[in-house]
């Protein structure tokens, strides 16, 4: 097989909840023989597949778009094509959602040589459509074995506050920040004696004299031997500019990734948010509405029938409310996520429960609350049927996201351009 076609072929399967949750953009994902970094929203290609559609859930929409303030026009699921059981060298092998190998250093289990991906050392086969599990990077020319050694990724990486991501600077690091004096291209080697200590692995150039051990670039005194942020996110494929002092980790840590997400309930919009809603959509049409006159003269066109579920009063009241809303000064408030919990509580809340639909049904039982419980609750509802609809806004590396102050850690990007 060539190798453009492997590359272009699976290397594993997650679950949609994996890529929300666990290791979605941005984040990097432990496959069998090496791991993989989940590529930025620019390079998830739909083209190829055949049917899709977005996730249909406007609440959430809204919201996501002004956590990002951003121009955000749909909600999308992942690329993904059913049929690979049936045909693995089919179409279906091609979609998904892309991934490079990271980090880009690599180590042999034989000789323990460590070199970076594109030294020309190391190749990658990945042949059979079947086992993607079997995908792996091999040493092409090692000393010690005749059969071509597995290569596995060198397990320390750089991240920092900021959400970027770098390969660890083996080359410098064991040369104290300068060059081999030597030569030019210095052949490396990882003496990696297993467990998750620093101190157990040692970095030693084959070129000249220098060694030294990942435990100098841990904790305290690390941040004299690791060089500045370099402001890099492998997913975009972008650098930029950054002042904040990176950490090392593990490959695996569970620090390395934390997604931002947003979810909403897919519920009917009832009551005083229902009319606010609609009042917002067809404001351009009702701006100049300032008397109940003026409103009698528009109340039988086509665009307004949606209102006539409300008294006229009410209707009034809520044009009155907007038109302030927008007028009055945007007072300094501290940073929150967008309020997606009241509309759904007006719903549960409500003593008439919406018609059902195919996303969402509520019951209440026409007794009320038994008496054994009438002294501790005020209303019961079963709901008979719910549709969640969850969307990654971003993510942050080293400190999870506050469930309250959306702005209080760093929030790394999907797209290299706002996301829409």
């Amino acid at each position: 097989m060539p190798p453009a076609a492997q590359h272009r072929r699976r290397v594993g399967t997650v679950r949609p909840s994996h890529l929300m949750f666990s290791g979605g953009v941005g984040a990097l994902i432990d496959l069998p023989n090496f791991p993989v970094l989940v590529r930025g929203l620019d390079d998830w290609r739909y083209d190829t597949v055949p049917e899709w559609a977005p996730l249909a859930e406007p609440r959430l929409l809204a919201a996501v778009g002004k956590l990002l303030n951003a121009p955000v026009a749909q909600l999308r699921p992942p690329p993904w094509l059913d049929g690979f059981d049936a045909d693995p060298n089919g179409q279906p092998a091609r979609i998904g959602v892309p991934v490079i190998p990271f980090p880009q250093w690599l180590r042999c289990t034989a000789c323990s040589r460590l070199a970076s991906l594109d030294a020309g050392i190391w190749g990658f086969v990945n042949d059979k459509a079947r086992r993607p599990d079997e995908a792996k990077f091999f040493h092409d020319d090692c000393p010690r074995r005749r059969r071509r050694p597995l290569a596995v990724a060198a397990r320390f990486v750089l991240a920092c506050v900021n959400g970027h991501l770098d390969d660890f600077p083996y080359d410098r690091f064991v040369h104290r920040g300068g060059a081999c004096p030597k030569v030019s291209h210095p052949q490396l080697r990882m003496a990696d004696y297993g467990g998750n200590q620093g101190a157990n692995v040692e970095i030693r150039c084959l070129s000249c004299p220098a060694k030294r051990n990942i435990s100098q670039a841990m904790g305290r005194r690390g941040e004299e031997s690791l060089p500045v942020c370099r402001g890099r996110h492998p997913h975009l494929g972008t650098f930029g500019e950054c002042q904040a002092r990176p950490m090392v980790i593990v490959i695996g840590a569970s620090n390395q990734w934390f997604a931002q997400t947003l979810s909403a309930l897919a519920v009917p919009q009832v009551g005083a948010s229902a009319l606010h809603a609609k009042v917002e959509q067809l404001w351009e049409h009702l701006q100049k509405v300032t008397d109940p006159a003026f409103l009698d003269l528009l109340w039988d066109l086509p665009q307004f029938q949606a209102l006539h579920q409300w008294p006229r009063g009410e209707v009034l009241d809520a044009i009155a409310q907007h038109r302030k809303a927008l007028a009055a000064e945007p007072d300094p408030e501290p940073a929150a996520y967008p309020d997606l919990r009241t509309p759904e509580w007006e719903v549960f809340t409500s003593a008439v429960p919406p018609e059902p639909n195919d996303d969402f049904a509520l019951r209440r039982d026409p007794a009320g609350v038994p008496p054994a419980l009438a002294g501790f609750l005020a209303d019961v509802v079963q709901a008979e049927r719910l549709r969640e609809v969850r969307a990654l806004a971003g993510f942050t590396r080293l400190d999870a996201p506050d469930p309250e102050d959306p702005d209080l850690v760093t929030r790394a990007p999907l797209a290299r351009d706002r996301p829409t």
